[in-house]
């Protein structure tokens, strides 16, 4: 049996929950990332237009419009649209975690290291 001070409260499993479906979600959208920029083997970043990011919102448009005129079309469609499925959700997440990290003392004290933010 576990003693009662390793018990986790309410409120702190459903922070542990927030920050575990944070991480999941973006380990999800890195895999993704990486899937679909694995397909510049097929050539498709060479017609991209220049960007700080893989993944603006020129450069969805221009993956989006390639064609490779077989089942790969629906492959890329896929991946592109759990990508913005999976982007969409973070941002409820994050604010969850936001308001409960200013809440919280020891996350205060954290904040005050060098190089550390929300």
């Amino acid at each position: 049996m576990i003693p009662e001070s390793h018990l986790l409260s309410e409120e702190e499993r459903i922070f542990r929950d927030l920050l575990i479906q944070r991480q999941k979600i973006v380990s999800e959208i890195s895999r993704m990332k990486i899937i679909i920029i694995d397909l510049k083997r097929e050539g498709i970043y060479n017609s991209l237009p220049e960007s700080y990011d893989n993944f603006s919102e020129k450069r969805r448009d221009v993956i989006l419009a390639i064609k490779f005129n077989n089942e790969k079309d629906i492959v890329l469609k896929t991946m592109l649209d759990r990508l913005e499925f999976l982007e969409k959700q973070m941002p409820d997440i994050e604010e969850a975690i936001k308001k409960r990290a200013k809440d919280s003392e020891d996350i205060r004290l954290l904040m005050t290291i060098h190089g550390i933010d929300y």
